[in-house]
């Protein structure tokens, strides 16, 4: 489905000039499979959304490939959607409104590309709110409109960055079950990027530990959680406990390296 292969990426050197870039993300390489969510974890600075960025087709590595299905990505592409933590939801526009514009964007006819909406805001949990604006929503439904809007074209890969990182823990606990259910019922393929060891465990088949200065892969942790129990009873399962340990050890690992 989604492979990575030898990510390569650096900043800071304009044309021309004899400072060498900074490294920013080296030998990325792994694959996602159909179905799959995987989440990237790691450190502040450790390029995380840098490689969202990259699969998305918005940046260009400046070494190696991505492919989707045998395909490389070299610009976006509308079978690849981005879910930002920011939620940037139009605010003069309503809710079904927001949630159609991608297939606007593609030409497709009103009644018919707001009948897709309403089907994807329903999934969300935001049947009834159709008309609001999102200033008369919290930042839960506004994230749920985004989540919806990213689903809408029915992407390939969902790719997401911090997309509960805004919300407060219990919005964000109900937001990361109703999300497992999610992606269980539509069989969507994933890449989420997330500070938070709880909320990778707890909603990713695999984590991707990365480490930092640059961003290389520590590891890639299974750990074997996904839709299978609750943001809140994840807490009591003792898989979790040993895989959340592990992933700290990592983390501080990279800490104690850099």
């Amino acid at each position: 489905m989604l492979e990575m292969r030898d990510i390569h990426k650096g900043f800071g050197a304009a044309g021309g000039a004899k400072r060498r870039a900074t490294p920013v993300l080296e030998g990325i390489t792994f694959d996602v499979h159909a179905g799959e969510v995987v989440s990237l974890l790691g450190a502040s600075g450790c390029g995380k959304t840098t490689l969202l960025r990259i699969v998305a087709g918005l940046l260009p590595a400046d070494r190696g490939a991505v492919l989707v299905n045998g395909q490389p990505v070299q610009a976006p592409r509308r079978d690849l959607c981005m879910v930002f933590q920011g939620f940037s939801l139009l605010p003069w526009r309503s809710v079904v409104s927001n949630v159609s514009f991608p297939l606007e964007l593609d030409g497709m006819a009103r009644e018919e590309r707001e009948a897709i909406a309403r089907k994807y805001i329903d999934i969300v949990g935001l049947r009834g709110c159709e008309k609001h604006y999102p200033h008369e929503l919290s930042g839960g439904m506004q994230q749920r409109v985004g989540l919806a809007r990213g689903l809408v074209r029915q992407p390939l890969v969902l790719l997401m960055d911090e997309p509960f990182g805004a919300l407060d823990a219990q919005t964000r606990e109900v937001l990361q079950d109703d999300f497992s259910r999610i992606c269980q019922e539509l069989r969507t393929t994933v890449v989420l990027v997330t500070h938070s060891i709880e909320e990778a465990l707890v909603l990713s088949d695999r984590v991707v530990v990365l480490g930092s200065r640059p961003g290389s892969i520590r590891r890639i942790v299974a750990p074997g959680l996904a839709r299978q129990v609750s943001a809140q009873e994840a807490r009591g399962v003792p898989q979790f406990a040993a895989c959340a340990r592990e992933v700290r050890e990592l983390l501080r690992g990279v800490e104690t390296t850099a």
